[in-house]
């Protein structure tokens, strides 16, 4: 679903865009932008049996996240819905998972956000969490804060629930992450940029390479 947005945003000549989820809509956008890549990577857009690609990717780069009441783990979303003692469920939904990866030849949890945030280690993230959350607890916030790459940032909303920090703090909920957009939006400009250069350089490399090569010989 998130690849086919991308697609259909940049059909429309978006070129930038920022993801933005709450629990589970946070982990798709961790996991959408491990898996899809977040865009200068020319290769993770290109058709493998194309003979050469050479324009900039189709759909916009992804310039940032926000991600708010976002689980560490995938279990977590699914014990904190069971009934009875919280460690029950959390057993449960790892014997769960642990099933299902045997059923499906893969194992989700390959991609839950404590996995892959590590990998997006220079994409601007702001992670919000409220210190009132008992579905996904403040220690979750702290643990994908400690393994997330430089542009992260960690934001704890005092008496906010699970989802509820705009409602608890709209203000300053507002200011904040707008002040995150303007930032990675103006981020992701200079690595267009970047990468439009990287790709024209590329192009003459070729370019060049065939001239030579076709070059009569004297």
């Amino acid at each position: 679903d998130v690849g086919g947005a991308l697609g259909w945003l940049g059909e429309r000549g978006i070129r930038r865009v920022v993801l933005v989820g709450t629990s589970m809509g946070g982990i798709v956008a961790f996991a959408a932008t491990a898996v899809l890549g977040e865009g200068s990577l020319i290769g993770a857009d290109a058709d493998p049996d194309a003979p050469q690609l050479t324009t900039a990717a189709p759909r916009p780069l992804i310039v940032g996240i926000v991600a708010e009441a976002v689980p560490a783990e995938l279990p977590t979303a699914v014990a904190t819905r069971m009934p009875g003692p919280r460690f029950i469920g959390q057993l449960l939904a790892r014997r769960a998972f642990a099933v299902a990866a045997g059923w499906l030849g893969g194992d989700p949890r390959a991609t839950e956000p404590i996995r892959v945030l590590p990998l997006l280690e220079d994409l601007p993230i702001l992670l919000i969490h409220g210190d009132a959350d008992t579905t996904v607890r403040p220690a979750d916030g702290r643990r994908l804060a400690a393994v997330a790459g430089p542009g992260a940032e960690h934001w704890t909303i005092p008496g906010a629930g699970h989802g509820l920090g705009r409602r608890v703090a709209p203000d300053a909920w507002d200011a904040r992450v707008s002040e995150f957009l303007r930032r990675s939006f103006a981020a992701g400009r200079d690595r267009e940029v970047a990468l439009g250069v990287a790709l024209l350089a590329e192009d003459r490399v070729r370019l060049l390479d065939r001239v030579v090569r076709h070059a009569p010989e004297f």
